[in-house]
């Protein structure tokens, strides 16, 4: 077989595979896009869901000093978590202790304080999956 031969051949089904593959890629980038925003709908989950844990124990933290200031433990767990990205208000932040019921509202020393959170978190696939996921994590330690 001459040299012009062979070239012949493999131009021949070399256009033949050239179409195949696009036809495959235009199937396959669809699917490798919705593979990659929920990867990244992951990551960001499980982001929200650290900060909103880590903004709670920074709130419980605050709370073994002043265990009867309620505003500042809002406040420190709502900065806590605005600080690492993840907007909270007040009203997302609530803070329960064993005695704040009695009239004085104090959290006596030995009793648990508990700081709950709750985020609202937006998926980007939000037109394909249900959104948005409510998430809620609780930090409780003890008032020494």
């Amino acid at each position: 077989m001459t040299y012009q031969r062979i070239h012949a051949i493999i131009l021949k089904h070399k256009d033949r595979s050239a179409g195949q593959g696009l036809v495959e890629l235009a199937l396959l980038i669809p699917l490798l896009l919705l593979l990659i925003l929920g990867v990244f709908d992951l990551g960001r989950a499980f982001f929200s869901i650290i900060t909103i844990t880590n903004a709670a124990r920074e709130g419980a933290r605050y709370g073994l000093s002043y265990p009867n200031d309620t505003l500042g433990i809002q406040n420190a767990t709502v900065n806590e978590a605005n600080g690492s990205g993840i907007p909270v208000n007040l009203g997302d932040v609530s803070v329960d202790c064993v005695d704040m019921s009695t009239p004085f509202g104090k959290c006596d020393p030995g009793l648990p304080i508990t700081v709950t959170v709750q985020h609202s978190f937006d998926l980007t696939l939000g037109w394909l999956l249900p959104s948005p996921i409510d998430f809620s994590r609780s930090a409780v330690m003890l008032v020494p």
